[in-house]
């Protein structure tokens, strides 16, 4: 018998970094419809400024609220380009909270200019991984990894 794994998928502002939407993820094929979502959202959110040190902060207070209540792990999918332009800096967030929680991040930062220094930092720094998109045909990338991270175990 494998194990069971609840997905839970929460989406944060990329100004605020307050959580826009919260939706459980029961199957594989859920994965599929969340990246056609996200391909629409990086449309979207093209020049605009961005907060991920909040959206980091807000998952990682959402992962630990999560484990508290079911035990089950959680880990974060950190979805940037890398580049904040205004609120706290990402990294000096997860190095905080990593210090008495384990939680592991998939970074992906994306686009042609990503700061991949700062994103692959705080996949190391989490026991994470980092996949670079640079292309949006590149997403596939994202279904093929987390399905090899979670089948694994994830840890």
């Amino acid at each position: 018998a494998g194990v069971t794994m609840a997905k839970i998928i929460i989406v944060y502002d990329s100004k605020t970094g307050k959580p826009t939407e919260i939706s459980p993820l029961y199957s594989e094929s859920l994965l599929l419809s969340f990246i056609e979502w996200i391909r629409m959202l990086v449309n979207e959110h093209k020049n605009i400024t961005s907060n991920p040190g909040v959206a980091l902060q807000e998952a990682f207070k959402k992962a630990r609220e999560l484990n508290e209540s079911n035990g089950i792990p959680s880990v974060i999918l950190f979805f940037s380009s890398g580049a904040h332009s205004s609120g706290p800096n990402p990294l000096k967030i997860a190095k905080k909270f990593l210090e008495s929680v384990t939680i592991p991040i998939i970074c992906f930062p994306f686009g042609q200019n990503a700061n991949q220094d700062l994103m692959n930092a705080i996949a190391d720094i989490s026991k994470g991984v980092s996949i670079g998109i640079r292309t949006m045909s590149e997403m596939n990338q994202v279904v093929d990894e987390f399905e090899t991270w979670s089948t694994s175990g994830g840890y």
